[in-house]
């Protein structure tokens, strides 16, 4: 059509898009460097975890430096104060019933206290807590308690309220290796009490990335959210 001015352009023109670097063409040179590229980042993020890791474990795992009272061979008797009572905090049956145990028969302390949430399911506390285990110590009192709401604050609050309706104010609370850092922070926090944390002389290799884990999540949730800055006693 005359004098319409229009102008056809075909389709089959590339298009230019200012701005917009043109797309490399696909070759294997381009593949092997994303692959080169993808293999970096991800030797560099397995190495960075693996440092972390260790840092971790490292950090629970030996929570007094090399200052660990197993290695120094010394009697259980040296390796705390005396104390009212004896408090070994729920979990598995790894040692910790028969080493809190044994620092009230060694005359550490005179009552003892097993954290027991879940009754005749865990076998080992149960038995201490109703006198039947065979390392059961002639202790004043036994006394088994369930922890409100059942977690390691949940501990610390509910031996902080049976210590206060006996007078106690100096307790020894047993728990695994990588713990102890984590209960030492939350009794120093969630009690008025005088808390020496002992933990077990053993460690549980298989278990270890799981406890690291757990600590360092654990540890992180109580930092941030401070649960007891405005409830202790």
């Amino acid at each position: 059509m005359k004098g319409t001015g229009e102008h056809i352009v075909s389709s089959h023109l590339p298009s230019h898009q200012p701005g917009r670097r043109p797309t490399q063409p696909v070759t294997w040179s381009v593949i092997r460097r994303r692959a080169h590229r993808t293999l970096r980042w991800l030797i560099v993020t397995v190495i960075a975890f693996l440092l972390v890791l260790a840092a971790a474990t490292a950090y629970f795992y030996a929570p007094e430096g090399l200052d660990d009272p197993w290695r120094r061979g010394e009697p259980i008797t040296k390796m705390v104060r005396r104390a009212d009572a004896v408090f070994v905090i729920a979990g598995s049956s790894d040692g910790r019933h028969e080493l809190g145990a044994a620092l009230v028969r060694a005359g550490v302390a005179k009552n003892f206290v097993v954290s027991n949430p879940r009754g005749p399911a865990d076998h080992t506390g149960w038995e201490y807590c109703r006198r039947e285990h065979k390392h059961t110590p002639d202790a004043d009192k036994i006394i088994c308690l369930t922890p409100d709401p059942v977690t390691t604050r949940g501990e610390a609050r509910t031996i902080n309220d049976l210590a206060q309706s006996y007078g106690w104010q100096r307790i020894i609370v047993v728990t695994n290796r990588p713990h102890t850092r984590r209960v030492r922070l939350t009794y120093q926090a969630c009690t008025s009490l005088d808390a020496q944390v002992l933990h077990i002389k053993g460690i549980h290799v298989g278990l270890a990335p799981y406890h690291v884990l757990r600590e360092v999540l654990g540890t992180a949730k109580f930092l941030i959210q401070r649960p007891c800055a405005r409830t202790r006693s």
